[in-house]
């Protein structure tokens, strides 16, 4: 099994945490009453921000970094963080190793199921199939086993 980098830990651990109120569509959403919400990439952006790798900009991710982009839908490479866009990739194979038939007919239903391929952790997240805590389960399997 592969050693996680402890920024790949510290995602685990957020995602686990019960700390982040779960949302679809972008990655940040500030105007939804009194606690902002995340979708599993917001989270991970978010984690760069305490990292001091960024800022928030109303619900915009800015890179600390110049060489990075600003980015509000889904999840980009951030300079200095160690967790890359190829990362929130879940294989075909761990997805029905442990999506239950509902879930995998929701992917589908959302489009979200590349079957024999990767699938992207924000589908993942805003199919509203799977809980930050089942993405986590999801992500540390194919981070062990890259």
């Amino acid at each position: 099994m592969k050693q996680l980098n402890p920024h790949q830990l510290a995602v685990l651990e957020a995602l686990r945490s019960g700390e982040y109120t779960q949302m679809m569509g972008e990655l940040r959403d500030s105007y939804r009453g009194s606690q902002a919400c995340f979708c599993a990439e917001g989270v991970i952006a978010d984690l760069a921000v305490k990292a001091g790798l960024g800022t928030w900009k109303m619900d915009c991710f800015v890179p600390a970094s110049e060489s990075g982009m600003p980015f509000s839908i889904a999840y980009q490479n951030i300079p200095g963080f160690g967790v890359t866009e190829d990362d929130l990739n879940i294989s075909d194979v761990t997805l029905r190793k442990f999506a239950t038939p509902t879930q995998l007919a929701m992917l589908r239903e959302y489009s979200a199921f590349n079957e024999g391929g990767k699938n992207r952790v924000n589908l993942l997240n805003d199919s509203g199939a799977f809980t930050f805590e089942q993405l986590a389960e999801l992500l540390e399997t194919e981070w062990q086993n890259a």
